[in-house]
């Protein structure tokens, strides 16, 4: 996911009529106030707020991206060739596979 992609589901989720106060700064990264609204204490703190969300979002996909890929990995390294395996053995157990879901994202089984 591209990182104009990423900002753009971020934005869908919030009030779409804040960005019309707004403008975002690439370089940063960050959301800033328009000159015009600089004195709207309602447009300042959202600002703040849409800042805090959206590293907090980024975050969050990091995350979700290195799990899956660590994941992927593991899948990788303990799996067998489909040949080597009898033919009701799975390749890998569903418990194995749940206890590594759990160690990667905290989820309880």
């Amino acid at each position: 996911m591209s990182d104009l992609q990423l900002r753009q589901a971020f934005e869908s989720l919030q009030c779409s009529a804040i960005f019309e106060r707004l403008e975002y700064i690439e370089v940063g990264g960050l959301y800033a106030v328009k000159d015009e609204f600089r004195e709207c204490i309602f447009t300042l703190t959202k600002c703040n707020e849409l800042n805090f969300g959206w590293r907090m979002y980024q975050a969050a996909i990091q995350k979700s991206i290195a799990a899956g890929e660590e994941l992927q990995s593991w899948l990788a390294v303990n799996s067998m060739a489909a040949g080597d395996c009898r033919m009701y053995e799975p390749v890998i157990s569903a418990n194995d596979i749940a206890n590594k879901i759990q160690e990667l994202t905290g989820a309880k089984a």
